[in-house]
């Protein structure tokens, strides 16, 4: 399906997401020519980058993405610190929970329709803060797919700059209050209880002991629910 790039422009409602952008047929991943376009050619903050296939489409860790749909990828300019990244994965989460209306999986995936899709987040640090970031989104196949990446946009938009981001991310994930069981990076597995999101977009996780911890998306290779 073409991208009509004008019916994307005139329905954003937003002060810089999408109103730089790109079209490609083809690109490797979204992720990666998003990030070339911003270091190479200084892409905006906000600018969002559309492909019609993906060669390789990859997710978090690098791993195949292989639920189709449409992909895109938004660089972003962000005002934080390196400890901060978390809220990159809440912001972009909450985005495409608010636009497809399903339950936020932390920290990478939401389900919807009895499917799940997918969200990526690669950073470029500077010493102490975030230089620049991708946010790429798999979404479902659309009729008006011009109309839904808008709709990202403009939820995305909202979402960096949430006061409550915390709160309402919390509301949408059914992780909170769950014990799981997470795989760690580069080894190790612990089991434990989810009792929140912290301010810097980490899982908050009650051991057994009863200490509680903060785990963050980098130390993480995946995390199931334990029946």
């Amino acid at each position: 399906m073409t991208f009509d790039r004008s019916r994307f422009t005139q329905s954003l409602t937003t002060a810089e997401m999408g109103r730089a952008v790109t079209h490609n047929e083809v690109v490797l991943t979204v992720d990666v020519a998003a990030l070339q376009w911003a270091r190479q050619r200084d892409a905006p903050h906000g600018a969002v980058l559309v492909a019609d296939h993906e060669a390789v489409p990859r997710i978090r860790l690098g791993r195949p993405w292989t639920g189709g749909g449409h992909a895109a990828a938004f660089v972003v300019r962000p005002d934080l610190t390196v400890d901060q990244e978390g809220r990159l994965w809440l912001a972009a989460g909450l985005a495409l929970s608010r636009h497809l209306g399903g339950e936020v999986i932390w920290p990478d995936m939401i389900v919807a329709g009895g499917a799940g899709w997918a969200v990526n987040v690669t950073t470029v640090l500077r010493p102490g803060a975030i230089d620049l970031a991708v946010m790429s989104f798999r979404t479902p196949v659309s009729k008006d797919r011009a109309m839904d990446l808008a709709r990202i946009a403009n939820e995305l938009e909202v979402a960096l700059d949430l006061a409550d981001l915390i709160e309402e991310y919390s509301e949408r994930c059914p992780l909170i209050g769950s014990e799981v069981e997470v795989k760690l990076v580069p080894r190790g597995e612990v089991v434990a209880r989810v009792v929140g999101i912290s301010e810097s977009g980490a899982l908050r996780l009650e051991m057994g002991s009863g200490r509680v911890g903060d785990l963050p998306v980098a130390e993480v290779r995946t995390l199931t629910t334990v029946s």
